[in-house]
């Protein structure tokens, strides 16, 4: 079977600080086998573990970051990594026990209606104000994360209820 995602694309990929009964509920949840997604370890500190869906049964892999001559490398087993998007390319041909790395888990959607105006400062900083100045309803692919979103005028005003 084809990969179907990009390595490079960590905001696909990459759901932060799950623990392992979220990524289990996630992955159990897909159909297909190969299946995955990478989370921070609840365990180490600084590490990652690579969750896949294998056989109807969800596996987790740790990946220590580990410092190396002035740069960190990734290891999974035996094998090193200079990053993670190698990684993750590897194990798109070449099996983790059972099975290779074929989809990205999907993520979920979560939707969030600002209560004031906050204009960003920075560019790291979301807006909650849509292009006119109307209050807008933020949506967000992940809700560890703000990796993409999308302004949609509401269809309430402030003080209404939901």
């Amino acid at each position: 079977m084809e990969a179907e995602f990009d390595p490079h694309d960590k905001a696909s990929w990459y759901f932060g600080p799950l623990n392992r009964e979220e990524t289990n509920n996630i992955l159990m949840k897909a159909r297909e086998n190969g299946t995955f997604l990478v989370r921070d370890s609840q365990s180490i500190k600084g590490d990652f573990v690579l969750s896949i869906k294998q056989d109807s049964n969800v596996n987790h892999y740790i990946i220590n970051k580990i410092q190396a001559v002035g740069n960190f490398q990734y290891r999974i087993g035996d094998q090193q990594f200079p990053d993670m998007a190698t990684l993750l390319q590897f194990y798109k041909s070449h099996h983790l026990n059972t099975t290779a790395l074929v989809k990205v888990a999907p993520k979920t959607t979560e939707k969030v209606i600002a209560s004031y105006v906050f204009a960003g400062q920075v560019l790291t900083h979301a807006s909650f104000i849509g292009g006119n100045g109307d209050p807008s309803l933020c949506v967000k692919k992940n809700s560890t994360a703000f990796s993409e979103m999308y302004f949609v005028k509401l269809s309430i005003k402030l003080g209404e209820g939901i």
